[in-house]
Order: structure tokens, then sequence, then C-alpha cells
């Protein structure tokens, strides 16, 4: 599946450092539940890494081989790609260092090391929610009130200009501007219950736990890539964050209506109902993706073919319209 995600969008490079970082992450929550068969535990997990890459790797040139006639192919993608080749060398030494301690010392540095990082983990976690429910919530607040709160960033239209305009701007505000897509595009109901679970999860302990660890992971990793690479997204690349925003939505559900069975069937036709409302509000520009709360004018997206309804509308009323030829 890497596979064929690397030759369908360069985007899935994002899984590379996603895999090894939660994996580090799944050694020290778990520590207590992995401590006496630790070192076959991270032994099993860097072989699973290099073998799921170099299957990635072999079915990328399998379907296609002119990488092997042409090598400045990959050059072209590793200049698009920033960094990438710096990334790539950085997991592959992290990847060498760890198979050296598992073979050579039986794991004991990497076993140190997060043996000693286990009491920041809780404090880390709290802190890391804690930081996305308010980064999320000023997000809100900036686009919701007239003027906004950080003025210069407030009326900022999506980005047309290959960049140069979202380039200028201090990291925070890159953050916020890429925040802002996929908050003012989910339907309300989705955002309102992922702000739910991430509260939740400040206050005590939820069900699913390390799923949903997991998943806030990959979408902090996936806006951090996005200002690294300095890339404005549109829905067309942040549409991969829907469906773990959705799941992550459905946890949610359930941690607060799931006590009674007419809670499950009363949340399910909520959900149905608003899903329905969301699509009726919106017609005819379904594709327009804004939610109710961004309602000061602004497009979220920048579309493709925008006026085309309207100019099929008009054609339409014209004389002999089925007669007309358009070009």
């Amino acid at each position: 599946m890497l596979g064929f995600s690397l030759l369908t969008k360069y985007v899935a490079l994002i899984f590379a450092p996603f895999f090894i970082v939660s994996a580090i992450a799944y050694l020290w929550f778990n520590y207590a539940l992995l401590e006496k068969e630790f070192s076959e535990e991270l032994k099993r997990i860097v072989l699973s890494f290099i073998a799921v890459f170099a299957i990635a790797i072999a079915l990328y040139i399998f379907f296609m081989p002119g990488i092997l006639y042409h090598p400045d192919i990959l050059s072209k993608v590793f200049s698009i790609v920033k960094s990438s080749v710096f990334i790539f060398l950085l997991l592959g030494s992290a990847a060498l260092t760890l198979l050296i301690d598992i073979f050579s010392f039986k794991s004991i540095a990497t076993r140190a090391a997060i043996k000693k990082m286990q009491w920041i983990r809780p404090i880390a976690i709290r802190i890391t929610f804690i930081f996305s429910l308010l980064t999320i919530l000023f997000v809100l607040a900036n686009w919701i009130f007239p003027g906004g709160i950080i003025e210069k960033i407030y009326s900022v239209e999506p980005d047309l200009e290959n960049g140069v305009g979202f380039r200028r701007y201090d990291m925070y505000k890159q953050v916020l501007l890429e925040l802002r897509l996929t908050v003012f595009s989910l339907t309300p109901l989705m955002l309102v219950m992922w702000l739910a679970l991430i509260a939740k999860k400040i206050l005590k302990k939820i069900r699913h736990e390390f799923t949903v660890l997991y998943l806030m992971l990959f979408v902090g990793m996936f806006f951090a890539a996005m200002v690294q690479q300095q890339i404005l997204i549109t829905v067309r690349f942040g549409i991969m964050l829907y469906p773990i925003i959705a799941i992550l939505a459905a946890i949610s559900c359930g941690e607060f209506f799931s006590q009674h069975r007419w809670q499950r069937y009363a949340v399910t036709a909520v959900i149905i109902f608003a899903g329905i409302a969301s699509l009726w509000s919106v017609r005819p520009f379904y594709f327009d993706y804004s939610n109710m709360f961004f309602n000061n004018g602004q497009l979220i997206n920048d579309g493709w073919v925008y006026g085309g309804y309207e100019a099929a509308q008009y054609l339409n009323s014209l004389p002999n319209a089925d007669k007309l030829r358009v070009w």
C-alpha cells in the first residue's frame, strides 16, 4: 500500500518519518508492558520498517522502471520535496543505529533512553493536547470574529501566487493558516466532537487512548511537514485528514454517548441528519467545503471552474438552448 501511495503522490513521503515517530511513541507509551521483551519488540519494529520500505521501493520501480534508465527523474522529485535527501539520510542513520544497538548491545542504549524518559510521558501528552485545543480554538476565533485577532492574516485568500504570499509570514502565522482550511472545512458536528475528545483527554483517561494519540500524531506531523515544505494546503492535499478526524470524532461520540442503546441510535440519527443539513446548506456549491462558522465572505478553498453552475444556468435560459454550441 505504501508503494502505491508513493506512485500516486509524493505527499506519501510523510509516512517515512511518521512510521519512525509512531514506533518510538509505541515503545515509549507501552514500556511497562514491553520491558521484559523490549529488545525483541524493537528488533521486530525496525526489521518491519526496513521490509515495508524495501517492498514499497521495489513496487515503485516495478511500475516505474524508467527511473533505472533515467535516474535524473528521482533528482527532480527530490528537488520538489525540500530536505527530502536529508530526511532519508536521517531515517537511514536512525535505522542503522538501532540495528547496531539491537544486534551488538541487545538494545541497552535504546532501552535506557526510553526508560529514563518515562517520567515526562504523561506531562508531554497533556501539554500536547492542551496546545492542540488552544490552537484550534484560536483559529476559530481569529476567523469568526470580524477583523480577526491577528489582522494581517485575517483576510488572506487561498494562495494563488505559487506560495510567495504564504512564505512571507512568520512560522506561527503559517501554522494558523494551514489549520484554517481544515478547521473551517469540517462539518460542524465533526469539529465539535473532535474538540470534545481533545478536551476530555486533557482532563481524564479515555478509551482507545493509543489510537487517539497515534491519529493526533499524524495530524500534527502532516501540518509540520506542510510548513517545512512551505506549502499552503488546499482541500486537494488536506483531504487525507478528513477520514482521520472523522475517526477521532467517532471515538468521541463513543466516549460521550455509548452508555445506552437509545443514545447510540439517537446519535446515529443526528449524524445522518447533520450530514444532510450540511450538504443542503451549501447547495449548489458542494465543493466549496466551507462550514457554517466561516461566514465572512472569504473562500476557504481556491476553486476550479467556480461559476460554472451560473454559466450553465444562463446558457440554458437562452432561446433554442438545446441547439447552441458552447466552445
